[in-house]
């Protein structure tokens, strides 16, 4: 499914206006879930499976009030929208079956879900009523249109997400007046993130590199937040204290050539503004000029530029996925307050390979991804769980 959604090729179809009209579609007859809002997963199973079949299960996305867990799934043979309760009982089917189906996202208060969709010539943003068990075509999001994730604003009155006419836009739909408005151009297929109802920051390329840029919703300003032409800056992620934190392939001036780098991407956060920029590190001795240390920057595999990191809910800690060519791909834990690096859920050497992160309100737990056992299904580990990773940063 992974794969399948990120080879999709977006053709450029139809040319689309800044504003649409509002289309609604009549409920379909899939129930929700009875929901045990007590449950709890205890602390000492380290990672648990919710669920099996043959069938394959991707894209988890937990609820902000815990209760359930959204996520796609072919199970009924076509993929599909699913929720389920958060202990993994009551699953079903919760929008009509399409050809791909990826990106749920929650809004605020637990009433609608968000996702991107594809079948045929159709690729568009859906909305999922929970309460009213409706789901609604996004304006904007015409044939072959959608080309990203979709983001709510934190009060839940819009969704920000991109399109492509001529050119790549970022395109806002508003609840409450039924409009879509395109508020920016840019060349990136990256997810948009907010940094306030009112505030978007957005990846684009610029002059062969790439920066994140800020947009103003209410002045139709743009500025760049972070980029200088020499690195790159790339799918941003903001946490609920206001921290941004993004990918990036900057080096340190004293960094040894003689050293390996991966990718070259790393994971960055930001307090607020770039100048208080901290990037994830090791400080290792530069044993070919001198004992001292020096830092590079901590990879323990190559990371998705796509996909952006998972704040847990107070933004002490940074979820996501990395990959290795000996070990495929496993989740880690940043915490930007002490600065350590821990690998959560299935161990090294495990046949399997993890991956997009979701947590719960609470933070003591992660749902992923993971094809343990030849199926991918979601699974749920404790966010402290695994083996501690030595790392820094300044």
């Amino acid at each position: 499914m992974r794969t399948t959604v990120l080879a999709v090729s977006l053709v450029v179809l139809v040319a689309v206006a800044s504003a649409y009209s509002f289309v609604l579609i009549k409920p379909n007859p899939y129930p929700i879930p009875e929901v045990n809002v007590s449950v709890t997963l205890p602390p000492s199973i380290a990672y648990e499976q919710l669920g099996t079949g043959s069938w394959d299960d991707f894209w988890p996305a937990w609820s902000p009030n815990g209760s359930l867990i959204a996520y796609v799934s072919d199970r009924s043979g076509e993929f599909a929208l699913w929720m389920m309760s958060a202990n993994g009982s009551n699953a079903v089917q919760a929008s009509p079956a399409r050809e791909v189906i990826a990106y749920p996202s929650w809004n605020s208060n637990s009433t609608m879900v968000a996702y991107w969709s594809m079948n045929g010539q159709e690729s568009e943003i859906n909305i999922f009523d929970v309460t009213s068990n409706s789901t609604m075509v996004v304006p904007g999001s015409g044939p072959f249109a959608v080309q990203s994730a979709p983001a709510w604003s934190p009060d839940g009155t819009r969704l920000a997400f991109f399109e492509r006419s001529f050119i790549s836009q970022l395109v806002v739909f508003d609840l409450d007046t039924g409009v879509s408005s395109a508020v920016a151009n840019a060349s990136g297929t990256a997810p948009a993130a907010w940094l306030s109802n009112d505030s978007l920051l957005y990846s684009t390329i610029v002059g062969g590199s790439s920066y994140i840029y800020e947009v103003d919703l209410a002045t139709g300003e743009e500025s760049s937040f972070v980029g200088d032409g020499l690195w790159n800056y790339t799918t941003p992620a903001v946490a609920s204290d206001g921290s941004v934190a993004y990918y990036s392939d900057w080096m340190p001036d004293d960094y040894p050539s003689y050293l390996p780098y991966g990718n070259g991407y790393d994971v960055w956060f930001n307090r607020s503004g770039c100048a208080n920029a901290t990037w994830q590190f090791a400080l290792v001795p530069d044993t070919y000029r001198s004992s001292q240390l020096v830092p590079i920057p901590f990879i323990p595999g190559i990371v998705d530029n796509d996909e952006p990191v998972a704040w847990n809910s107070n933004a002490t800690d940074i979820a996501y996925s990395a990959t290795s060519a000996i070990f495929g791909y496993h989740l880690y834990i940043w915490n930007v307050v002490n600065l350590t690096t821990v690998l959560v859920g299935p161990p090294l050497g495990t046949q399997g390979d993890s991956f997009e992160p979701t947590w719960s309100p609470d933070g003591l737990h992660i749902a992923f991804c993971c094809n343990i056992g030849g199926y991918y299904h979601i699974w749920v580990t404790s966010a402290t769980g695994g083996a501690a990773v030595t790392a820094s940063g300044y």
